[in-house]
């Protein structure tokens, strides 16, 4: 099993606005770990892991759950 790491910030009005329950929402179709939080600065900061092809299909679940970047 290879796993790989991502790094995703993600800016906008994604503060307040219920977005890290969203992409939370989305994670038990997946077989995908990892942490999502604010950032001081406004943006949130999205750290996930998976085997490749399943970390690809769940971060286009959260750009298809009309959420941006």
């Amino acid at each position: 099993m290879n796993l790989v790491r991502v790094h995703v910030h993600y800016s906008g009005r994604v503060q307040g606005v219920g977005f890290r329950y969203t992409v939370k929402s989305l994670v038990p179709g997946y077989d995908v770990l990892g942490t999502i939080r604010n950032l001081p600065d406004g943006r949130v900061e999205m750290v996930a892991e998976g085997e490749q092809g399943e970390l690809e299909e769940f971060l286009q679940a959260v750009r298809d759950s009309g959420l941006r970047r």
